[in-house]
């Protein structure tokens, strides 16, 4: 055991107890329910989650970032 859970916990609520924004993603669904108000960060970032095949060739995939959502719960 390294640590690293408990580690970004700490930070987090760091963070938080300041006042300031702290938002925490992991790469699957699976390693963000280890954490408190983690996402993944296709969801955070609203980058989409694209299959090569449903794709068309040479399409730029867009992280579509929404300034209006409240991230906080």
């Amino acid at each position: 055991m390294v640590g690293k859970t408990t580690l970004v916990k700490k930070i987090v609520v760091w963070t938080r107890s300041r006042d300031l924004l702290c938002l925490g993603c992991a790469f699957t669904a699976l390693a963000a329910k280890n954490y408190e108000d983690f996402t993944t960060a296709h969801d955070l970032f609203r980058f989409p989650a694209v299959d090569e095949e449903d794709r068309e060739p040479n399409e730029p995939i867009h992280c579509k970032l929404n300034r209006e959502k409240n991230y906080l719960m």
